[in-house]
């Protein structure tokens, strides 16, 4: 919910919204007490950017910035080879991620184009890649930032949601973090004026038959 249009309602839609959207993510309205629909109603309303108040059943309400999110928090855990060529269906998440080589023609065509694609230096890469998770203390060096940085500190500053964070994928080698997948490259990766082999990698949404 934006928290602006949200507090413009009666006091009575509001809990109305909290208990539907409870419900639609599996909990059931007696589970809500008085006190919570208040305290949730207070977080949008003066709460601080990263504040949760608990629901029950694994439900959470947090305020990101100017937004109120009802969510079902659900860390999740996986880690998989990226082989080139060989796309990886992330089950856990619902994502699939590519890893293929391109040219330096397909670097400058498609550069920026997507928060979903980027490009690597595959002479730079050590070893095998593997996609896995976003763990707390995780460190990198963001693209062109000063030296390297927590992943905390950076999902802070890119004001990233907290329900989404830790179900981040990040794209790794022997050395660390390539990318942080959506976000930003590492800058020990970038393509410069000396790359020569590119290695083009995309995250993607699985679609299902039915759609």
């Amino acid at each position: 919910f934006d928290c602006r249009a949200f507090t413009e309602q009666i006091e009575a839609i509001q809990k109305y919204l909290i208990i539907l959207a409870f419900e639609k993510l599996g909990g059931h309205r007696w589970q809500l007490r008085f006190d919570t629909l208040e305290r949730v109603i207070g977080l949008a309303q003066k709460g601080q950017s990263g504040a949760v108040v608990e629901l029950g059943g694994g439900i959470k309400a947090t305020r990101s910035r100017d937004e109120l999110a009802i969510h079902k928090i659900s860390e999740v855990s996986f880690r998989y080879h990226l082989y080139i060529g060989q796309p990886v269906v992330i089950g856990e998440l619902g994502l699939m991620i590519s890893a293929e080589y391109a040219t330096l023609d397909d670097y400058r065509r498609e550069k920026g184009r997507s928060r979903n694609v980027e490009f690597v230096d595959a002479d730079k890469v050590a070893g095998q890649l593997y996609v896995r998770n976003a763990r707390r203390g995780d460190r990198f060096y963001p693209l062109g930032g000063e030296g390297s940085k927590t992943l905390s500190d950076f999902f802070i500053d890119e004001h990233v949601p907290v329900y989404e964070r830790w179900r981040t994928p990040v794209v790794e080698d022997q050395k660390g973090i390539v990318w942080v997948c959506g976000y930003r490259l590492d800058d020990r990766y970038k393509v410069d004026d000396k790359t020569k082999r590119v290695i083009r990698i995309q995250l993607s949404e699985v679609v299902s038959e039915e759609e």
